[in-house]
C-alpha cells in the first residue's frame, strides 16, 4: 500500500478542524478548491465578480437537519445507498465510517494507510478511493475519503449517520444553510447565490489560510478583534484561554464552570475543559445572544491565529434559527442576511 502525509481531524475531536488537510495520495492531481476528486460541474477556483442578482438562481436542494447540534444532509455513495452525512466546514477531506466502508468492495489501488494527525495526537487511518459520491444531482467522482470509527457516527434519532461532508465537496458551490426551513441550497460558484439576498447586504469577508475552503474570519468578542474559524461540525464553538482572556474570563471568574467531558483526541487522550457564556460575540454587524462555548487550549489553535494568540471556533449552534451563505466565489459570509 502506499503510504503518504497527510494531516486531518475528525468531528470528535472537540470540532477543532485546524489540522484538517485536503492531501491526496502521491500521483493524485489537485483539483479545484482542494478536492480530492471531480465533480461534474468544472468550477473555478477565481472568484468572479458578484452577479447583479435576478429573481432566482439555479441550485440544487438538499435536505437539512439540525440533530443533536449536528447539521445533516442526504449524500448518495454508488452501490451503497444513500446515507446521512455531518456538514463540516472544518474538515479539510470527507469522511466515512467504518461500518458503510464495510459494505464497499473496492481495488487494493484504491486503498491507503497514512498518518493523519488530530487536536491530540496521530493515528494510522484507511482512505479508500470511491467510485463517485453523489451530492443532490451532482456526481463527484473518485473522491480519496477517509475511514473513521467515531461516535459521531451514530443514530441521531432516525437518521443514521455514516459521514462527513468536507469542503473537499462543499468549497466546490456556493452553500446556503437553511436551518428553520430544512434545506441546503448549493449553488454554483458564479455569484449568483449572493444575488438573492436582500439588496445592500455586504456580509463579512473570509479567507481559507489554515487549508483551502476554510472559512477564517475576523470576529469581534466583547469588543476585541479575534480570529475566527466557521466549524459546522462542532456542536457548540470553542475558544482558547488568550480570547477567553480579552473578555476578562480566567479559570476562576464567576460563570465559568468544568466541562465534565474534557476534549478526547483520536489518540485517546483527553483535555480539561471549560464551559462560560459570552455576552458579546459578533460576527460582522450580527452580534449574537448570549452564547456559550468551550474555553481549552490546543495546538490546533495556533493554526488559526499567530502562535498563543486569540482564536474562536464559531459552532453550528448558531445556526439554528439563522439562514447563512458562505460565498466561496466572492469570499464572504452572509449570517442572517
Amino acid at each position: 500500500m502506499r503510504r503518504i502525509a497527510r494531516e486531518w481531524r475528525p468531528a470528535a475531536v472537540v470540532a477543532i478542524a485546524v489540522i484538517a488537510a485536503c492531501g491526496r495520495p502521491a500521483g493524485e492531481a489537485n483539483t479545484a478548491a482542494g478536492g480530492a476528486g471531480s465533480v461534474g460541474q468544472e468550477v473555478s477556483a477565481e472568484a468572479p465578480a458578484r452577479s447583479a442578482g435576478t429573481a432566482t438562481a439555479r441550485h440544487q436542494t438538499l435536505p437539512l437537519a439540525l440533530a443533536d447540534g449536528r447539521l445533516l444532509t442526504q449524500v448518495a455513495v454508488p452501490g451503497a445507498g444513500t446515507h446521512w452525512f455531518i456538514i463540516d466546514t472544518a474538515a479539510g477531506r470527507s469522511l466515512i465510517s467504518a461500518a458503510l466502508r464495510r459494505t464497499l468492495d473496492v481495488s487494493p489501488d484504491d486503498v491507503s494507510l497514512s498518518s493523519v494527525k488530530g487536536a491530540t495526537g496521530s493515528s494510522i487511518m484507511e482512505f479508500v478511493r470511491l467510485p463517485a459520491l453523489r451530492v443532490g444531482d451532482a456526481t463527484h467522482a473518485k473522491p480519496w475519503v477517509v475511514v473513521a470509527d467515531i461516535p459521531d457516527f451514530r443514530a441521531y434519532g432516525e437518521r443514521e449517520v455514516n459521514g462527513i461532508l468536507g469542503v473537499d465537496v462543499l468549497a466546490q458551490y456556493d452553500v446556503a444553510f437553511d436551518v428553520p426551513a430544512g434545506v441546503l441550497r448549493l449553488y454554483p460558484r458564479d455569484g449568483s447565490a449572493e444575488g438573492q439576498l436582500a439588496s445592500g447586504a455586504r456580509g463579512v469577508p473570509f479567507h481559507s489560510s489554515v487549508a483551502d475552503g476554510f472559512v477564517q474570519f475576523t470576529a469581534l468578542l466583547h469588543g476585541d478583534s479575534v480570529r475566527a474559524l466557521l466549524d459546522t461540525g462542532a456542536q457548540i464553538g470553542a475558544l482558547n484561554w488568550a480570547a477567553a482572556g480579552l473578555a476578562g474570563v480566567a479559570a476562576d471568574s464567576d460563570g465559568v464552570r468544568r466541562d465534565a467531558r474534557g476534549a478526547l483526541g483520536m489518540s485517546g487522550r483527553r483535555i480539561a475543559a471549560h464551559r462560560y457564556t459570552f455576552e458579546r460575540l459578533c460576527i460582522g454587524e450580527r452580534c449574537l445572544p448570549p452564547t456559550e462555548l468551550r474555553i481549552l487550549d490546543l495546538p490546533a489553535f495556533d493554526a488559526i491565529g499567530a502562535k498563543g494568540g486569540p482564536a474562536v471556533l464559531i459552532g453550528a449552534d448558531l445556526l439554528h434559527d439563522c439562514a447563512l451563505l458562505l460565498s466561496y466565489s466572492t469570499r464572504r459570509l452572509h449570517l442572517c442576511d
